[in-house]
C-alpha cells in the first residue's frame, strides 16, 4: 500500500458506515484504511450554504472490516473512487448508486417487506446485513489492521473506474412503468357496464377490467441484449485513460496483443470476472511469424491437398491439410 503515513487512521477504530442517499460519493472515516490515494481531489460542498466548502479532499481506495456476528469471520469490504476524510468523519457515508452502479444489490428501505436491508454480493453469495440506529440505516464496521487487510477475505464495493455523478444515468424503473400502465388501464374501464358487473361477481378473469389490474402488475420486463458488445480501444481513447501522449499511446496499441479484452454496453447488471478468460497462460514466442496456404496439383498419397506454411525467415514448419478449412 502506498500512502501517506500522517493521513492514516487508529487502529481498531470502531464506527458506523451508514447509507447516505445525499452523499453523491462514498465518504471514509475513521474506521477505515486507507490503501492507496489518487491523483485526483475533490472539493465537497455541505448541505447549507451557511457552512464553508472543504476544499482538496483526496480520492482514494480505502478498506473496512466487517465481523460476521454468527461466524466471527472478517470480511474487508473495499471502496474505490472513495472520498478521504479519515479521523475528521465519525460516521461513513457510503453512496448507494455507487454500489448499485457496480452490481452489487443496495437495500436501505427497512419498510420493503420482500427484501433484507444490507449490501448483497450475488457473485461471491455475501451478505452484509444493515441495522437502523436513530433512523440511519447503515452498519457497523471498524479500521482493519494490515494484517487483516491482507489475509481476509475482499469483498468490493465500488468500482476502481473514475467515479462522476453528475453522469449517471439510472435505469429506468420498471415498477413505476408498470403502475402508470396499470393507472391508464383503469381510465379506460373506469365505468363497466351491468353486463360486466355480472360476469365480473362470477370470474375476475370474464371481464376487461378485473383481468387487466391483474395482468399488469403480475407481468415483468425482461432484460435486453446487444450485438455489439465488443469494441477496439483506439488511441485517442487511451491517451485519455492513461493520461499519456498520443505517440505513446499508438505505440503502446502497436506493442500489445489486447488478448481476453471484454468490454460491454452499460449499464450492465453483473461484473466480469476477469478469470474466466482463457489462453492468457499459454507460452508465446516473442517474434513476428508469417503463415500462409499454398496448394498443389497433384493429391498425395495421403489424401492432403495443400499445406499451412509457419515462418519467422529462420524457422519453417509446414502442416499438410486435406482441405484449406481443415
Amino acid at each position: 500500500m502506498s500512502t501517506k503515513s500522517s493521513q492514516q487512521t487508529n487502529a481498531d477504530t470502531i464506527g458506523r458506515t451508514d447509507s447516505d442517499s445525499h452523499a453523491d460519493t462514498t465518504a471514509a472515516g475513521a474506521n477505515f484504511l486507507l490503501v492507496a490515494e489518487t491523483d485526483f481531489t475533490c472539493t465537497v460542498r455541505p448541505f447549507s450554504d451557511a457552512y464553508d466548502e472543504i476544499k482538496s479532499i483526496p480520492v482514494v481506495t480505502a478498506a473496512t472490516a466487517y465481523d460476521e456476528i454468527k461466524t466471527g469471520t472478517t470480511i474487508i469490504l473495499v471502496f474505490h473512487q472513495t472520498l478521504w476524510f479519515g479521523q475528521a468523519l465519525m460516521t461513513s457515508l457510503i453512496c448507494p448508486q455507487q454500489v448499485r452502479s457496480y452490481g452489487l444489490s443496495f437495500c436501505d428501505d427497512h419498510y420493503d417487506p420482500n427484501r433484507q436491508i444490507g449490501i448483497h454480493d450475488r457473485e461471491t453469495e455475501t451478505f452484509i446485513p444493515f441495522t437502523v440506529e436513530n433512523s440511519m440505516v447503515g452498519v457497523t464496521t471498524r479500521r482493519p489492521t494490515i494484517t487483516e487487510y491482507e489475509t481476509c477475505r475482499h469483498v468490493i464495493m465500488t468500482s476502481d473506474q473514475p467515479w462522476d455523478p453528475s453522469s449517471q444515468r439510472l435505469p429506468h424503473n420498471h415498477p413505476r412503468q408498470i403502475s402508470t400502465i396499470t393507472s391508464r388501464a383503469q381510465r379506460l374501464f373506469d365505468y363497466p357496464s351491468e353486463f360486466e358487473l355480472v360476469m365480473n361477481s362470477c370470474s375476475t378473469a370474464l371481464t376487461d377490467t378485473s383481468l387487466v389490474s391483474h395482468l399488469v402488475p403480475s407481468s415483468e420486463i425482461s432484460s435486453t441484449t446487444s450485438k455489439s458488445r465488443h469494441t477496439k480501444i483506439s488511441a485517442k481513447e487511451l491517451a485519455r485513460k492513461f493520461k499519456i501522449g498520443l505517440d505513446t499511446a499508438r505505440n503502446t496499441l502497436q506493442a500489445t496483443t489486447q488478448l481476453g479484452m471484454r468490454s460491454s454496453i452499460h449499464p450492465i447488471v453483473r461484473r466480469y470476472r476477469t478469470d474466466l478468460v482463457r489462453g492468457l497462460e499459454a507460452r508465446r514466442i516473442p517474434d513476428k511469424w508469417y503463415t500462409d496456404t499454398f496448394f498443389s496439383r497433384v493429391k498425395s498419397i495421403s489424401g492432403h491437398t495443400c499445406g499451412q506454411l509457419f515462418t519467422n525467415t529462420n524457422f519453417v514448419s509446414v502442416h499438410p491439410l486435406t482441405t484449406k478449412s481443415h
